[in-house]
C-alpha cells in the first residue's frame, strides 16, 4: 500500500523536528564544558546541566501522556516544538551574562524548558503516528528513532562547525530558528484533530512485574554512561589540542556508529530472541571500553586519541 502525498508530507512534518530537537541536546557537547569552565563552572556542575535534560523528561513524559486527551495531540505537538525552539535560542544568549551563578541558574532553567517541550512534542508524535498510519505505525516509529539517532549524531559536528563560524550563540540561533520554522510547516500539514482515548493503568502495577526491574536497571546504567561522557569528553580531549569542530566530528563519528549498529542489533534480537544475551554482551563491551578510554591506572596504558575513539 503506497503512501499518499499528504501522508508523506505528514511524515516529514513529524520526523524532521525529531532530528532537530534531538540535535539540540547534543549540539553543546564540543564546547559547552569549555565555555562554562571559563566562567568558573566545574565539570561536575556542567554535567548536571546535561543530566537535567533527561531528568525533566523523566517527570514530564507521564504528565504529558495524562493530559494529552485534554490538550489535543496537534496542539501539544506544536506547543512543545515552539517551546523547544524558543528555549534553544534563549540558551544561546546566556553566554552574555557576566555573573556565573546567574549564567548557571538560567542554563538549568533553559535546558529544562527545552526538555519539557521535547517531551510534549514527542508524546504527541506517537499518537499522531498511530492515528495517521494505523497500518504502519511500527514502521513510522522506527524511522522516528532513526531520526533521533541522526540528531544526536550530527548535533556535535554541526555545533562545533557553527561555533567556529559564528561563536557560542550561533549554533543555538540557527538550530532554534530551524525548530520554529518547522512549527510553521507542521501547523499547515498535520491533521487538524486526532482522537485520543484515556486508558486506565497504574505505574505501581507495572513496577510490580519482576522482570521490569532488570530492564529498568539496564536502561539506567546505559543512560548514566551516555550522559557521563557528554560533559567530560570534550575536556578530556583538550590534551590533544583539538578544535571545537574536531571535537564535534569526534562525537559525530562515535554516535554515528551507534546509530548505524542499533537497527542491526534490533533486527538480530527480533529474529533470534536473544535479548538477554545481547544485553550481557553490550554491558560487557561497555565495561571494557570505560576502563580503556580513561585509561584506568590499573591497565598502565597511554592516553591515545585512537584508543579513545575506538573504545567509544
Amino acid at each position: 500500500m503506497s503512501l499518499s502525498f499528504h501522508q508523506k508530507s505528514t511524515i516529514l512534518a513529524l520526523l524532521l523536528p525529531m532530528a532537530l530537537v534531538s540535535s539540540s541536546y547534543s549540539v553543546i557537547e564540543p564546547f559547552f564544558a569549555t565555555e562554562a569552565k571559563l566562567k568558573g563552572v566545574g565539570a561536575v556542575t556542567s554535567g548536571f546541566v546535561f543530566a537535567v535534560y533527561f531528568l525533566a523528561q523523566m517527570i514530564a513524559f507521564p504528565l504529558w501522556g495524562k493530559y494529552l486527551p485534554q490538550i489535543g495531540a496537534k496542539n501539544m505537538f506544536l506547543a512543545g516544538l515552539s517551546t523547544s525552539g524558543i528555549g534553544i535560542q534563549l540558551f544561546g544568549i546566556l553566554i552574555r551574562l557576566p555573573n556565573t551563578n546567574l549564567f548557571l541558574a538560567l542554563s538549568f532553567i533553559m535546558r529544562i524548558v527545552v526538555s519539557l517541550g521535547a517531551a510534549a512534542h514527542e508524546t504527541a508524535l506517537y499518537t499522531i503516528c498511530a492515528h495517521t498510519f494505523p497500518q504502519r505505525t511500527a514502521f513510522i516509529l522506527s524511522i522516528a528513532e532513526v531520526m533521533v539517532g541522526i540528531g544526536y549524531a550530527t548535533g556535535p559536528g554541526i555545533g562545533g562547525l557553527l561555533y567556529e563560524v559564528g561563536g557560542y550563540e550561533f549554533p543555538f540561533l540557527i538550530l532554534g530558528g530551524s525548530v520554529v520554522f518547522a512549527v510553521i510547516i507542521s501547523l499547515f500539514i498535520l491533521p487538524k484533530q486526532v482522537e485520543v482515548h484515556q486508558l486506565s493503568g497504574s505505574i505501581t502495577e507495572l513496577l510490580s512485574i519482576w522482570f521490569i526491574w532488570p530492564i529498568l536497571l539496564t536502561s539506567f546504567i546505559d543512560s548514566a554512561c551516555f550522559t557521563f561522557f557528554q560533559p567530560t569528553m570534550s575536556v578530556h580531549l583538550e590534551q590533544f589540542y583539538l578544535s571545537p569542530m574536531q571535537i564535534g566530528l569526534f562525537y559525530f563519528a562515535t554516535t554515528s556508529i551507534y546509530a548505524v549498529t542499533t537497527p542491526m542489533v534490533g533486527y538480530f534480537v527480533d529474529t533470534t530472541g536473544w535479548s538477554r544475551v545481547v544485553i550481557l554482551i553490550g554491558l560487557s563491551f561497555s565495561s571494557v571500553g570505560y576502563l580503556i578510554v580513561g585509561p584506568s591506572p590499573m591497565l598502565h596504558l597511554p592516553s591515545e586519541l585512537w584508543i579513545i575513539f575506538w573504545e567509544n
